[in-house]
């Protein structure tokens, strides 16, 4: 047989008196049959049979193992507060009436109209641990799947069931009978077996699934079914309306799906290419208890190594990148240090320096902005008959403490006297010299023009928010060169201190 370099699943079924394989190859275009074998088992032994078809090369790949329907179980029922601490097999054990010792089972939850059920299956346990003890230590990748549910799902990925309908029955049929399979939402959940006289014998098919029928309503709370799915092929076209007429059920025609041996194990091996990792295995309760390596996910752990390594590696290249640029600045600095004359021990101290002298120059702007409204007002407060010549605007320069101690002090003054002891310390020293001349007509000290430049500087709101105090209006009497005039001079002033 020549290799492929795609994956391999087999499907082997385990009949009475022989198991037969069905082998695929999984590719990108789809899943393809690859190859079939047939081994008989003489005198009831199964692991001989096993180890001829492993010696033969026919279990390739991932093992999926089916017992045939007439010795495996499946029912879905809906589970009680006690059944839900048992085990399948008890559960499947106590419902049939056998030991559960007898039974490997699986368990999968369904979602019904009718609330959450459990659809449960089950095969005999002395042929899963035959198959088991046959396969040696290391079995690998092998499962044991209910072939009820392998044949529902090869059949329903052939033909999908019509949009509308949500519960179907699908009847398969061999050359002796058949089986007819229940399915709501695209899941198995109840089958019967039928046997079959002929290709029109459709009362065995109708009692089949007139049978599902009252099951899926008295015990499973399904009202109605949509339709019967008929995948058999050579038959006459009146069989379609026989069988509706039978079961008063929508019926179809579908493509022809066998439920013989060879169609079973071929079922197995699709069911096993599109298996999910958490699938029902009845092999289970057969395996040890997982040790650690088994239940550590391996591709999970290397995939976590690997990027924790490539994490890893892009720290220690980030880390060398951060500490050459670090060297890069330590020279750097060093160079700075060297061409100001500056030692590094003193570098604190001309940081303190500079910072003083920042908030010095901070502090100048931030005052000088105060003077932008009282420069804008000053035109308005000017009479008409005067000309500015000149005006001069002083304010003090406020160092910043480097004293905690003094600053909470005038802090805590400030509040005290309720005065805003900040706009006290940022007004302190502030004048504003204003000088304009007059034109007299006669030799005169007090021109009217004074009271009213004073009356005009009162009335500012600006003014009386900022420079309020007038200290003293001088006049003085200019030589009359161009005839007489005078130069009026005044002093604004911020509010004086409260107390004084």
């Amino acid at each position: 047989m020549r290799r492929s370099p795609w994956k391999h699943v087999t499907g082997v079924l385990l009949a009475p008196d022989r198991i037969l394989t069905a082998t695929v190859v999984v590719t990108p275009l789809g899943v393809r049959p690859s190859a079939s074998a047939e081994e008989a088992i003489v005198d009831g032994d199964l692991g001989a049979a096993l180890a001829q078809l492993r010696s033969a090369g026919h279990l390739r790949g991932r093992l999926v193992f089916g017992v045939d329907a007439r010795r495996s179980y499946a029912i879905t029922r809906k589970l009680s507060t006690e059944d839900a601490e048992q085990k399948p097999a008890e559960l499947l054990a106590s419902h049939l009436g056998l030991v559960h010792d007898a039974l490997v089972a699986g368990i999968e939850q369904v979602k019904l109209p009718s609330g959450l059920h459990a659809a449960l299956a089950a095969a005999p346990r002395d042929v899963a641990s035959t198959v088991l003890e046959a396969l040696g230590k290391k079995p690998g990748n092998v499962r044991l799947y209910p072939l009820t549910w392998a044949l529902y799902q090869f059949a329903s990925r052939l033909t999908g069931r019509p949009r509308k309908w949500r519960t179907e029955v699908r009847v398969l049929r061999d050359a002796e009978g058949g089986v007819a399979i229940l399915a709501h939402g695209g899941f198995p959940i109840a089958s019967r077996l039928f046997d079959m006289l002929d290709s029109r014998d459709v009362s065995s098919v109708g009692l089949a699934v007139l049978g599902l029928l009252t099951h899926a309503r008295e015990e499973l709370g399904l009202r109605s079914v949509d339709g019967v799915m008929l995948h058999m092929d050579g038959t006459e076209e009146g069989l379609v309306d026989i069988c509706e007429a039978f079961t008063g059920l929508k019926t179809v025609m579908a493509k022809s799906v066998g439920c013989d041996e060879p169609a079973s194990a071929l079922a197995l091996a699709h069911a096993g290419a599109r298996m999910k990792q958490d699938a029902v295995d009845l092999f289970v309760a057969l395996r040890p208890p997982p040790g650690v390596l088994h239940r550590l996910p391996l591709r999970s752990a290397a995939v976590l190594g690997v990027a924790g390594i490539v994490l890893g590696w892009m720290l220690t290249d980030a880390a060398a990148g951060i500490e050459s640029e670090a060297l890069k600045l330590e020279k750097q600095t060093a160079g700075n240090l060297k061409r100001a004359h500056v030692q590094l021990t003193d570098l604190r101290k001309v940081h303190v320096k500079l910072k003083t002298e920042v908030q010095i120059a901070q502090s100048f702007l931030t005052n000088r902005l105060r003077w932008s409204d009282i420069l804008r007002e000053l035109p308005s407060v000017l009479p008409p008959t005067v000309t500015l010549v000149d005006f001069d605007g002083r304010d003090q320069v406020q160092y910043p403490s480097t004293k905690k101690k003094k600053k909470e002090g005038a802090a805590n003054k400030a509040k005290d006297d309720g005065s805003g002891g900040a706009a006290q310390l940022s007004t302190k020293g502030r004048q504003l010299t204003i000088a304009c001349e007059v034109g007299l007509s006669a030799a005169d000290s007090s021109p009217p023009e004074v009271e009213s430049l004073v009356a005009s500087i009162k009335a500012s709101p600006v003014f009386q928010a900022v420079l309020p105090r007038i200290t003293g209006a001088n006049v003085r009497l200019l030589p009359a060169v161009k005839g007489l005039s005078a130069r009026i001079t005044v002093y604004c002033m911020p509010p004086g201190t409260p107390g004084k």
